[in-house]
């Protein structure tokens, strides 16, 4: 069973699949290397790091992750096949950059747990093809004072 990296010694690196050329935004022109970018969690795990977006770039961008962490059987790293793509001026938790499963006919590394069904009363940010949405109260899903519709719908 995995294990999260709170209260471990990690760190992630974020690291972009090829160079990138600028093509819109303030700034368009401006060439970005490989560089990796890393970012040590904090102890419960959280972490914030500022990535340059993919969605301005001329060719299809975008980044991967490498996990590395050491604990007592030594160092270790993850590999996953995940596609991270940053649009302009976002922010928030890492799942909503992830594109998992197939978009639009191209690849975008792991498929989608189908297994998984994501509850809340708005439509989710990170909902991927295939995945299902509960359209109910997450704090209350026995509630049926209205705010409970029953209704579920699959990501397409």
């Amino acid at each position: 069973m995995g294990a999260s990296l709170a209260n471990r010694q990690g760190i992630l690196v974020f690291r972009p699949n090829e160079a990138m050329l600028q093509a819109a935004t303030t700034t368009p022109g401006t060439v970005h290397s490989t560089a990796e970018v890393t970012v040590k969690p904090a102890s419960n795990g959280s972490f914030s790091v500022n990535l340059t977006a993919t969605t301005v770039m001329a060719t299809d961008c975008f980044y991967t992750l490498r996990i590395e962490w050491v604990d007592g059987s030594g160092p270790a790293m993850d590999f996953p096949g995940w596609q991270i793509r940053v649009p302009v001026g976002s922010g928030g938790p890492l799942d909503q950059f992830v594109v998992i499963g197939p978009p639009d006919g191209g690849w975008g590394g792991s498929l989608p747990n189908l297994s998984l069904v994501l509850m809340s009363l708005t439509f989710p940010d990170n909902l991927q093809r295939g995945q299902l949405w509960w359209k109910t109260d997450p704090d209350d899903p026995q509630n049926y004072n209205g705010r409970n519709t029953g209704e579920i719908h699959r990501g397409v």
